[in-house]
């Protein structure tokens, strides 16, 4: 429970993907290409805005090129993000990433590092690479357009599924719960009754690169990623 709440929100302070209650965020162990393979791709660099997004929060996200010890095939994102009636500061963040071309698609990883003596939980959040340990990657698919780039985040469910049905490595951690609810019973009365629940704490890919990419190359518009994009415009 404790890592899908952290996911989630490290993926609201990356203001990358919008975060759908009660959805847990799969981690990929490993990424798909090594960040010093990875071919940094130009056509995302720019500004970007999502001023009408669904949590009523307005999003200007920059894409450009790592600085100081990032390795080769690493680039930068930053973005502030703040609520339209402006009822709360501005809040900024940055991370590193890697994409993968995948067919018309850029698939983005964002690191997740693990935690430093400074922080206590893995963080997105980082001032500079200097080596730090990576404990996964969150994974989403860019389409890039003249006026912008549409961005899916990972189907949660279709990824779950895979793994019990053996078509990608991976763990999943769930949590047995009881749901108490009100029924009708034959007399019409209401009646308190018990429920089970299975809630699934965590999802971790553990697929090797190889593995994975030919994976994400199968479903990649077959299941994998939302068929809800956010739009993010370019920002001229």
């Amino acid at each position: 429970m404790q890592r899908t709440r952290m996911i989630g929100r490290l993926l609201l302070a990356a203001t990358t993907c919008l975060v759908v209650g009660g959805c847990t965020i799969p981690l990929f162990e490993h990424p798909l290409e090594t960040p010093d393979a990875a071919t940094i791709p130009q056509e995302l660099f720019g500004v970007y805005k999502q001023t009408a997004g669904p949590d009523n929060v307005s999003h200007h996200v920059h894409v450009g090129p790592a600085e100081g010890d990032a390795p080769a095939g690493v680039f930068r994102f930053r973005s502030i993000s703040q609520a339209l009636d402006r009822s709360t500061p501005p809040k900024a963040t940055q991370g590193f990433a890697i994409a993968t071309r995948v067919g018309e698609f850029h698939i983005m990883q964002i690191p997740v590092f693990s935690p430093n003596k400074r922080d206590s939980e893995p963080q997105i959040d980082r001032d500079s690479w200097n080596e730090s340990e990576i404990a996964g990657y969150i994974m989403m698919r860019l389409r890039v357009h003249r006026d912008g780039i549409e961005m899916s985040c990972v189907d949660s469910l279709f990824v779950e599924s895979a793994i019990g049905d053996g078509n990608v490595a991976g763990t999943v951690e769930r949590t047995e719960t009881k749901h108490v609810t009100t029924v009708p019973n034959e007399d019409g009365e209401l009646v308190e009754t018990t429920i089970p629940e299975t809630k699934t704490d965590s999802i971790m890919v553990t697929a090797n690169p190889h593995s994975l990419l030919s994976f994400v190359r199968k479903n990649v518009d077959a299941g994998l990623f939302s068929q809800s994009p956010t739009e993010f415009h370019r920002n001229n």
